[in-house]
């Protein structure tokens, strides 16, 4: 689906549709089926799933998960993006941005 922005609002309307979409053509069958869902690192996208299908409540099923690859192309552009791209290279800050790319295989306990 091709939208025009990335406003949560647009997320949460183009979430509705799919649901009803799939509710018209498989009956019990909706979004709300889901066991699981992979974003990328798109934050109005997420926010509007959680929004629309309650996915924080302890009775909901579904897990929301994001892309490790979209997580590590974020942590990088703002470490650019505060002026510390010529830094990167630097052996201690190379490690220490490896670790940090590092964080989402360790279980949230650790975390």
């Amino acid at each position: 689906m091709v939208m025009r922005d990335k406003k949560t609002a647009s997320y949460r309307l183009m979430f509705r549709w799919l649901n009803r979409a799939l509710q018209e053509r498989r009956g019990d069958s909706s979004v709300g089926a889901l066991s699981s869902i992979l974003f990328d690192f798109e934050p109005a996208e997420r926010k509007a799933f959680i929004a629309e299908f309650d996915t924080k409540a302890e009775r909901s099923p579904i897990k929301v998960r994001d892309c490790r690859f979209h997580f590590g192309q974020t942590v990088v552009r703002n470490i650019d993006g505060c002026g510390l791209k010529t830094i990167k290279n630097d052996p201690i800050v190379a490690k220490w941005l490896k670790q940090i790319l590092g964080l989402p295989l360790l279980p949230p306990k650790y975390v």
